[in-house]
């Protein structure tokens, strides 16, 4: 169990979280997680928290392709409800040489916000080792 201390010293929260990966023979893996939280302080119909994810990788080419999706951010229960935001991601991750990996990207992202559109976005990481 994760132990997490609120802001005020004589409250607690308590998060619970459980991940994990497999990997097939043939080389597809697949990793999930869950985490639940008690906020405490907090009303307790409004007191817990959670959020998840899952995702697939795979060898693709000389990189590795993966697809993800999950909640966006911990998901708050409100009045015995828990509303979802939820993230999908698609990477294509590929070494440029001996010291050096790119890894495009597209994201969507859920905004739960009445009359907010979604977000979609295209991003690029660059790694450097040496």
């Amino acid at each position: 169990m994760d132990y997490e201390k609120s802001t005020d010293e004589t409250v607690a929260d308590y998060y619970t979280a459980i991940n994990g990966y497999y990997t097939l023979d043939n080389g597809i893996s697949i990793s999930a997680g869950y985490e639940q939280g008690t906020l405490g302080g907090v009303n307790a119909l409004a007191d817990e928290t959670t959020s998840y994810f899952i995702g697939v990788t795979t060898e693709a080419g000389p990189g590795t392709f993966g697809v993800a999706l999950g909640t966006n951010g911990t998901q708050k229960e409100a009045a015995g409800t828990i509303t979802e935001s939820m993230m999908y991601e698609a990477f294509y991750s590929y070494p440029v040489n001996d010291g050096m990996t790119i890894t495009p990207l597209v994201y969507t992202k859920e905004v739960t916000t009445a009359g907010l559109p979604d977000e979609t976005g295209i991003m690029v990481k660059t790694s450097f080792s040496f």
